[in-house]
């Protein structure tokens, strides 16, 4: 038992003991306690029971806190001062109670002490409060260990950013104001953050991936969530959030998106195959032609033509399938979905499958990693063309939503999922197809999730299944 002790003045404590009824007294010279009635019920006990002596108290006191508290009360008879402590009280039941004594000494007409006089409360139901709360707030923290992650409050008006434990392990220092935390967000990611920083200033929470590099020049990969809370005239109070670093999660993520990545690559490779191999027929022939005699300056634009078609294509492919390191930059997101459909186009026309693309308003620049919003793309596409074994129509459409949100909707005329699969859709080893593995829709979701967007579905059974991407747009 932690035993807790402080000396204060005689007058605070003879203070403290007016109109508080649980006093007792102890007349030093004659070695008798006397005590009021509710002291005793508090204490759960007679007179009789208590003992009138000094000592005949102490019995009462836990063994292990006794000792010390006979220590306070000697010190504070030797220096005529005033204590307050807690101990443990054992009642004749048996019960432990924990109360807090405090009392001052009485002084006779030389100044010497006659005796002391206290008031004791039962303070245990506070301190199984107090024991209960540190628990919870252990077992917080250890919890934060084992996931790496810290919280955070920020209040605006002074411009102060309070970590809870963890924020050195974790950064290798404390930054106490937002320009301070700023100096370790990755270049390449800076302005990125501060967008969406800027933005929660309207209420929104937000949830976002970037990079930091810590004090010591090594980089590590985090996940910030956060609310802002605003005060009675409509004002930011403060922003709480929670900062986690999932580098070895990142890492994990990368390993399965290179996976699914050369599934899609090995998926694609009989269509490039044969793209590649029309433009390569047409050249044979006008180079047959050229060796008989026939020339004309129209052939040799045409071929220039299939050339770039071919290099396209074995770029595009490349590209897709050399591992890369993940790059944010400003890209044209409808620029990347035409480069993806240039691409698909000749597997969708083997299969029967047109592909529409219907672009409402025109559409800014958005910050994302482009190879990985491509592998989403194709992710869709490959998709909707395994629903349509008997072909039919994609119908893709770009929109420019509210709040500045760029919304791409994958539209097939498949098959369609049944409802208690659809809510399943996006776990991990769940598909729909005979042979899938259901990290696909997985990874573009982590993928969408990783840009500050998200996936949704809607499917009817023989009619088809609409996938809508939401990506904020810079």
């Amino acid at each position: 038992m932690l035993l807790f002790e402080a000396s204060i003045t005689n007058k605070k404590a003879s203070d403290y003991l007016k109109g508080n009824t649980n006093k007792w007294e102890w007349n030093i010279k004659k070695n008798k306690i006397s005590r009021s009635g509710s002291l005793l019920t508090l204490l759960d006990c007679s007179e009789e029971e208590i003992g009138f002596t000094f000592d005949s108290f102490l019995k009462r006191i836990h063994s292990d806190d006794v000792n010390e508290v006979r220590k306070v009360v000697a010190r504070t008879i030797e220096n005529k001062t005033s204590y307050k402590l807690e101990y443990r009280f054992i009642t004749p039941a048996g019960r432990e109670l924990i109360v807090h004594d405090q009392a001052h000494t009485i002084l006779d007409e030389f100044g010497e002490v006659e005796g002391l006089s206290g008031v004791i409360k039962d303070i245990t139901l506070r301190r199984k409060a107090d024991k209960a709360l540190w628990k919870t707030e252990y077992k917080l923290a250890v919890a934060h260990k084992i996931a790496r992650l810290v919280s955070w409050e920020y209040e605006p008006s002074t411009n102060r950013i309070t970590w809870s434990e963890g924020i050195h392990e974790l950064l290798g220092s404390e930054p106490r104001t937002i320009e301070q935390f700023r100096s370790y967000i990755h270049p390449n990611d800076l302005d990125f953050v501060k967008r969406i920083g800027e933005a929660s200033n309207f209420g929104e929470p937000y949830n976002i991936e970037y990079r930091l590099i810590k004090q010591d020049g090594t980089q590590i990969n985090v996940y910030e969530q956060a609310e802002v809370f605003f005060n009675s005239d409509g004002k930011i109070e403060r922003k709480i959030g929670t900062l986690q670093d999932i580098t070895e999660r990142k890492k994990t993520e990368e390993r399965l998106l290179n996976s699914e990545k050369l599934s899609v690559v090995g998926q694609l490779a009989a269509g490039v195959a044969h793209e590649i191999r029309n433009p390569l027929t047409s050249l044979r022939g006008f180079i047959q032609l050229l060796d008989g005699g026939i020339s004309s300056k129209e052939y040799y634009k045409i071929m220039l033509d299939e050339l770039d078609r071919i290099e396209f294509i074995v770029s595009e492919f490349l590209n897709l399938a050399k591992p890369q390191s993940t790059n944010f930059e400003n890209y044209n997101p409808v620029e990347l979905l035409q480069g993806v459909i240039s691409l698909l186009k000749t597997e969708a026309n083997l299969q029967n499958i047109t592909i529409e693309l219907d672009i409402k308003k025109e559409v800014q620049e958005i910050y994302c990693e482009k190879n990985q919003i491509k592998q989403v793309y194709i992710n869709m596409f490959k998709n909707a063309m395994d629903a349509m074994p008997k072909g039919g129509v994609i119908k893709v459409t770009v929109d420019v939503m509210p709040c500045n949100y760029l919304l791409i909707q994958f539209k097939d005329e498949g098959v369609g999922i049944p409802k208690e699969r659809l809510k399943k859709i996006g776990e991990p080893f769940y598909s729909t197809k005979e042979k899938g593995t259901g990290l696909g829709i997985m990874i573009c979701d982590r993928i969408i999730a990783r840009h500050g967007g998200e996936i949704s579905f809607e499917s009817e059974e023989n009619v088809g299944t609409t996938v809508s991407i939401s990506i904020p747009i810079k």
